[in-house]
């Protein structure tokens, strides 16, 4: 709608443009260059003064957005655009309820019922996802983002071989869909079908170098087959790229432990406790060692 209004708008100015020249054309050269000059010191003036005016709302996306849902209530794409807000704000709740408005305002919106699943599976509320994915696909069946997402929620459940479907078909959609990979290697990897979560793993790190979480997840998939080398060099590099990994640093521990190389294997179990002080499994790893 946005764009239609504005190439309306763009149309109409033209013509005006076009009206104006023929009387413009008659101002004497030197007085056209000194109107023209005022007009732009005035412009930029005007802009100044309502960037200004405006910084302090503006100052993150929660308070633009809120601003201009004030002002364009009817606005489906500003209702989304503040429960993205939210959702990177960690505030599932208002996210929903903005992703709602959305439904309500475009309710044969494929987008908007995806992001309501999309809430909704973060708040553990599984089931109404797993209905707005279907609906968002009923409304657009050739969707990934909406297929993988379909994926997570029946992973999440336990349906693995449902899960490894809609993966399959986001791959299928978008075959550079890094996202669907990596959860496609999940899912074979609890099935414990290890030689083929690797792959997935390795393709997901390949259409997306910095995927650290695939990088810890080989390493798991390498540590399983007792492959303990290749899984401290897939530790180390999910650690190398996102250093504030506990689950990566206590993994990295459990292999130097099983080598026997305890000093290594306590340095990599405290690395994870500094950074997770309520994590279990690192804390249970260093008593056992005793320390």
């Amino acid at each position: 709608m946005l764009k239609n209004l504005m190439g309306r708008t763009k149309i109409k100015g033209i013509e005006k443009i076009e009206v104006c020249a023929d009387k413009v054309s008659i101002i004497p050269s030197r007085l056209k260059h000194f109107y023209l000059i005022v007009f732009i010191f005035f412009i930029i003036i005007s802009l100044s003064l309502a960037a200004y005016k405006r910084n302090a709302l503006w100052r993150n996306d929660i308070g633009l957005w809120e601003d201009v849902v004030k002002k364009n209530l009817i606005k489906a794409r500003v209702r989304t655009n503040l429960g993205n807000a939210y959702y990177y704000q960690g505030q599932m709740d208002k996210a929903a309820q903005e992703y709602l408005h959305t439904v309500r305002l475009e309710p044969n919106l494929a987008l908007a019922h995806h992001n309501v699943g999309f809430a909704y599976y973060n708040q553990g509320r599984l089931d109404e996802a797993i209905q707005e994915y279907l609906t968002a696909l009923q409304l657009k069946s050739d969707y990934p983002e909406a297929h993988n997402s379909l994926g997570a929620a029946y992973y999440s459940q336990g349906r693995l071989d449902e899960a490894l479907q809609e993966y399959l078909t986001a791959i299928q959609l978008k075959p550079d869909y890094a996202k669907a990979y990596y959860n496609l290697g999940l899912a074979y990897s609890n099935q414990g079908r290890l030689d083929e979560a690797i792959q997935e793993y390795q393709t997901a790190i390949k259409l997306k170098p910095d995927y650290a979480k695939a990088y810890y997840n080989l390493g798991v998939a390498y540590y399983n087959q007792g492959n303990l080398n290749k899984a401290i060099e897939e530790y180390q590099t999910a650690i190398r790229l996102k250093p504030d990994y506990p689950e990566a640093y206590n993994n990295l521990g459990n292999v130097y432990a099983g080598q026997g190389q305890l000093d290594m294997a306590i340095k990599e179990y405290e690395m994870a406790l500094k950074l997770k002080p309520d994590f279990p499994a690192a804390q249970q790893a260093i008593q056992s060692l005793g320390k």
